[in-house]
Order: structure tokens, then sequence, then C-alpha cells
């Protein structure tokens, strides 16, 4: 975790990361043609439990953050939990109220709100980690292994957190829901795609932050 500097532009930027982070989950759930590794896991939840997708979030960001704090033992980690209970709430309140009724079926709908969401997501982690604020759970976790591991390949660890992800999913849709959830190809693309786009957002704002 950076220093962290509070001003107007970095506030600005952790909102923003928030923000996109919601949005483009909402839209990839609804273009059906495959989420994220970690969306997949919270749309298996919400189909296996009582759970909301934003609760679902919660619960395993949650998780994820005390992992964090074991592995660098640091209570300032636990700070993650405000970006997790307003990602989580955010995706609530357009999963449930703004996009209640949206389910286009057009498949080139489809394929828009698809890209938009997989530029989105790793945008939005860029956001968070810029803002200096405290950052994505899965960026910090994904930092506290590249830290552990002694390395610096984030493109790497990164695939390696996602597919974990998708294995849990997986076992839990095909165990208790007899389905796939919402696996479809479109979620490799986010397993190949989200950590190398992480890596050059971050370092194209660099040059400018």
């Amino acid at each position: 975790m950076t220093k962290t500097t509070f001003s107007v532009r970095h506030t600005t930027l952790y909102f923003l990361g928030c923000l996109t982070i919601a949005l483009a989950l909402n839209f990839v759930i609804r273009s059906h043609l495959g989420t994220s590794s970690w969306d997949t896991l919270h749309v298996a939840i919400a189909l296996t439990t009582p759970l909301t997708i934003g609760m679902a979030t919660i619960v395993v960001a949650g998780t994820s953050m005390l992992i964090v704090v074991i592995m660098n033992r640091s209570l300032k980690f636990l700070a993650m939990a405000i970006p997790i209970a307003l990602v989580g709430f955010l995706i609530d309140f357009f999963n449930e109220i703004v996009f209640l009724g949206f389910h286009p079926e057009a498949l080139v709908i489809r394929g828009i709100l698809f890209v938009l969401a997989l530029l989105m997501l790793p945008l939005g982690g860029a956001f968070l980690v810029l803002s200096t604020y405290p950052a994505g759970v899965f960026e910090e976790l994904m930092f506290s292994l590249m830290r552990f591991f002694k390395t610096n390949r984030l493109i790497y660890v990164r695939i390696a957190l996602d597919s974990f992800a998708l294995g849990v999913a997986l076992f839990l849709t095909l165990t208790f829901d007899r389905s796939i959830g919402s696996l479809q190809w479109g979620t490799i693309l986010f397993i190949l795609a989200v950590g190398p786009l992480l890596n050059r957002y971050l370092l194209f704002f660099r040059r400018f932050l």
C-alpha cells in the first residue's frame, strides 16, 4: 500500500474507481458473454445462497482483505473495508434499481457491454491504486502475493488469482446449481486480458499523476 495523499484529485480517482468497477460488473452480467473470474465467483455465490451479488462481493472481498492483513501483518489494510463496502453497495444499487429492467437481447448491444466491461474493470482497479487510498482488495492481494513470492510478474500473478476464483466458482455452481453459472467464453478473455490491461493503465496514468 503506497503512502496515502489526501486531495480532491485523489478522492475523485478513488470514487471513480469504485464506480467504474460496479458499472463494469453490471455491464458484463447483462452481456451474457461471460463475467470476469472474480465476478463469476460472486454470481456463483448469489446463485447458490440467499446473498445478492453485491453482498457476495463484500463476503469474498472481506475474506481476501483478512488474508492480506495476515500476509502483511498490518492492520492498516483493514481500511480496504471502505472500498469493499462502497463497491458492494454500488453493485446492488445498479443491479437492483438502475438497471433492473435492462436485459438486452441483441448480440451487438451485448457485445458492446462486454467490451466496455472488459476495459472498465481494470481501469477501475487502476484508479483505486493511483488514488493512494485503500486500493481494491484484489489488487492488494495480488501485490501481497508478488512480495511473498518475490516476483514482479504482475500479469502471471493476476492470471493465477483469477484462475483460482474461477475454479471455486465452478465448484459451487456445478455442485449446488447444476450449471456453470455466468461462465462463458468471455470469462477466459477476462482472465487473459485484465492483468495486462491493469498494468498498461498504471504505466500510462503514472506519467501524469
